[in-house]
């Protein structure tokens, strides 16, 4: 039976000790929000502005944060993915549960292009 994903409070910790930016997604907030069937959490990040995203363990187990900071130059959002986890897997399983296509994918971590 397939673990449902869950949502997690801001703030917590990433279980690999930290998350890479994996990749970004051309998705707004209000499509964001009505995909994942909640209001997302915001907040203001010194240096970086006013921010809005989530964090979600995925069905698989692994630990995702998606996140839109206010000033970024390009509108989507970043898909954090916990550093002790396969990027590329998680991109695939974010995309699905989004049902979002590749094409989705704004920007691909230099990281994830020498993978592919």
């Amino acid at each position: 039976m397939k673990r449902a994903i869950e949502r997690l409070p801001p703030g917590t910790r990433w279980p690999g000790g930290d998350g890479l930016d994996a990749a970004l997604l051309d998705i707004d907030a209000a499509e964001l929000s009505r995909r994942l069937g909640f209001v997302l959490d915001s907040g203001d990040e010194e240096g970086l502005g006013p921010w809005q995203g989530t964090g979600l363990r995925l069905s698989s187990g692994v630990h995702i944060g998606l996140i839109e900071h206010g000033f970024a130059p390009t509108r989507g959002f970043v898909l954090q993915v916990d550093s002790g986890n396969d990027p590329s897997a998680a991109i695939d399983e974010t995309l699905a549960l989004l049902g979002l296509a590749r094409d989705a994918l704004l920007w691909l971590s230099p990281l994830m292009i020498s993978r592919d």
